[in-house]
């Protein structure tokens, strides 16, 4: 038994299963979102995870394998504050050519200024202009 390891389960109430897939393991087959569905979970839950830097490494390999126009789907269905925490993270990774996209989406939204992070939301700090996002916590790229 490993005292350090703690599993947490996340639930929705509904998801659309075009953008999950099946994988085959050793154990057998296993459910699997997308890249770009990843990508707005892992966004979302930030501050049940442990926070934006615990994530921005996996979003940098996600990144690599993000298709624009799946992104753009998704993004969608997702919440415009999700949207553009995850269009900040992305410029700050350097990943513009997904961010045009999102940005669109953003533009088309009633966008009010947000937090980068939610744990720290009455840190002060800069604002992103593109994003309306309040950097209110430190990022920590490669």
């Amino acid at each position: 038994k490993n005292q350090k390891l703690n599993l947490s389960f996340f639930t929705k109430r509904e998801w659309s299963n075009e953008h999950i897939t099946e994988k085959k393991t050793e154990a057998g087959f296993v459910n699997i979102s997308s890249p770009e569905l990843t990508a707005f979970d892992l966004v979302y839950y930030h501050k049940n995870i442990g926070g934006l830097n615990r994530i921005i490494s996996i979003l940098e390999d996600l990144s690599e394998v993000i298709k624009s126009t799946t992104l753009v789907i998704i993004a969608k269905t997702q919440k415009t504050s999700t949207i553009q925490r995850l269009g900040y993270l992305l410029d700050i990774i350097g990943n513009e050519n997904l961010t045009s996209s999102l940005s669109a989406i953003v533009k088309k939204r009633k966008i009010k200024l947000i937090p980068l992070s939610i744990p720290h939301k009455d840190y002060p700090g800069d604002i992103n202009e593109k994003w309306k996002v309040i950097i209110n916590t430190e990022i920590e790229t490669e």
